[in-house]
């Protein structure tokens, strides 16, 4: 069976910043399992010092810019499943920016010929799949990632970006790809613990969309 899910903007409520923080923890488990524990590692984000106090910082410039629209593009998009109550849960999100890319992308060399040129992009920040929903979340990484990609053709982008982790066989890579996504190139981010993070950048032409 294939899920509906119902798509909206995320607010400022306890709620939802409460949500955001929930999902995050959800995935360390299953990661755990699948062999992608070094993904995120295993801490809790609900118990990393400044999680709550970042997720509210961009929940507040995502609603200003949802209600002025100014600025580069900035939203916090969260998914929806009905239940078997026919209501509808929150089972997945993601953060959207325009004409951004995180520090550790623009800070390796290794992806300079794609990020010193970038503009008029879309980028995906984070994408997150709450594992509490069962059944439910099934679906939801790729109804988020189109429902990115059609935003981002209304605006016009030329490209959509993201990034992953690379390790466990290419796994999330693979997720990506078939969403469309191709490899534009991979890094190798130092963590404070020691350990290095492989990480895989990928874009989305969507210049072939337009007329």
């Amino acid at each position: 069976m294939t899920t509906n899910f119902r798509i909206r903007d995320a607010t400022t409520s306890e709620d939802d910043l409460n949500f955001l923080v929930a999902a995050f923890d959800s995935t360390l488990p299953h990661l755990a399992t699948i062999g992608s524990g070094a993904q995120w590692g295993s801490i809790p984000f609900s118990q990393r010092e400044g999680t709550y106090e970042q997720e509210l910082k961009d929940l507040r410039a995502a609603e200003a810019y949802r209600l002025t629209r100014e600025g580069p593009e900035f939203r916090i998009l969260i998914a929806e499943a009905k239940d078997g109550n026919d209501k509808y849960i929150p089972v997945g999100w993601t953060t959207l920016r325009g004409e951004y890319l995180s520090p550790y992308l623009l800070e390796a060399s290794a992806l300079d010929h794609v990020t010193k040129t970038a503009k008029n992009y879309l980028f995906m920040y984070v994408l997150v799949t709450d594992f509490r929903a069962g059944a439910l979340r099934k679906g939801v990484g790729a109804a988020l990632v189109q429902y990115a990609k059609a935003w981002a053709e209304e605006l016009g982008k030329d490209v959509f970006y993201v990034d992953c982790w690379g390790g466990n066989d290419g796994k999330l890579i693979k997720f990506y790809e078939a969403q469309g996504f191709s490899r534009a190139g991979e890094f190798f981010k130092p963590r404070k613990d020691g350990t290095i993070w492989h990480g895989v950048f990928l874009s989305m032409n969507l210049k072939k969309g337009k007329q």
